[in-house]
């Protein structure tokens, strides 16, 4: 978590998002669905959220969807925000309890939902869906709580089928879900552009679309960040990022790291010699004395 790093132009998004938690304390469940093209800043506004929310007492669980999770991980964000649950040393003995032993269920309830399930996998995701619904209406008894899952354009069918349940059976809960989204990635998956859809269309989704920075923020973020990247090259990295503050960064510092492969001269003129930065003016002179004296040049 980079808790020092400055939070460029997503003010208004962030007030959205704080709104969505004030909601979510005074029992009206909210799930915020933040969108936007890879490196526009989806993760860096759910960080900063996730700082302000646990200063403030919210209890927040993290989940991570991956390119693998499509029926080969089900339910694995869900896996992974109840381990850290039933493994918080605060988390209350029933809770904690039912949590474990909804994770052995998870382990076998996995059936695919876009196939005919049998009663019996039906029944269990049911049950299952309702005791995730219990645990986090427990631990709302107690705090806040705030479930952030990332990139779900990548989640698998199990887990989009609980959040759309959670999204219309958690109406009264002090609940807030947070879920990242690259839109782009979604023409490839017809079904998870269709859950993700329904998800966008319940009564307490908020969708936030993150835009490009605009040229001025594209400066700001350079001249705040810890790549140091001179003002005269600002521009240059303006005209190629396309107001993306992933692409702005790895630019200038692809661009700092080139100039300091440049040769630097030491003089004008015809006399004037290149030194490799690596080497520095010292090396230079000492090189000089060697042969003043002699003495062969170390190898490079």
């Amino acid at each position: 978590m980079e808790s020092a790093r400055l939070l460029i132009a997503r003010q208004r998004e962030l007030q959205v998002l704080d709104a969505c938690l004030t909601s979510a304390r005074s029992g009206q469940a909210t799930v915020a669905l933040i969108r936007g093209e890879s490196g526009i800043g989806k993760s860096r506004l759910a960080e900063t959220l996730i700082e302000q929310a646990r200063r403030s007492g919210v209890l927040v669980a993290l989940g991570h969807c991956t390119p693998v999770s499509g029926g080969e991980l089900p339910f694995g964000p869900f896996v992974e925000m109840l381990s850290q649950i039933a493994a918080a040393p605060d988390s209350p003995e029933e809770v904690a309890g039912t949590t474990w032993e909804l994770l052995r269920t998870v382990l076998t309830v996995s059936g695919p939902s876009s196939g005919v399930a049998s009663p019996d996998v039906g029944l269990g995701r049911s049950r299952l869906f309702t005791s995730v619904l219990w645990v986090l209406h427990h631990l709302g008894e107690r705090q806040p709580v705030m479930a952030v899952v990332e990139d779900i354009h990548w989640a698998d069918s199990s887990s989009l089928d609980l959040l759309n349940f959670l999204a219309r059976t958690a109406g009264q809960e002090r609940l807030l879900i947070v879920l990242t989204c690259r839109d782009d990635a979604l023409a490839r998956d017809p079904h998870t552009r269709r859950a993700i859809g329904n998800l966008s269309r319940a009564d307490v989704s908020r969708d936030i679309h993150l835009k490009p920075l605009t040229a001025n923020q594209v400066r700001q973020l350079l001249a705040t960040s810890d790549v140091q990247l001179p003002a005269t090259q600002h521009n240059k990295v303006i005209d190629l990022c396309d107001g993306n503050p992933f692409i702005a960064l790895e630019l200038a510092g692809t661009r700092r790291r080139a100039a300091g492969r440049r040769p630097i001269r030491t003089a004008r003129g015809r006399g004037a010699r290149a030194v490799h930065p690596a080497r520095g003016p010292g090396e230079l002179h000492r090189k000089h004395g060697r042969q003043q004296r002699g003495e062969p040049s170390p190898p490079h």
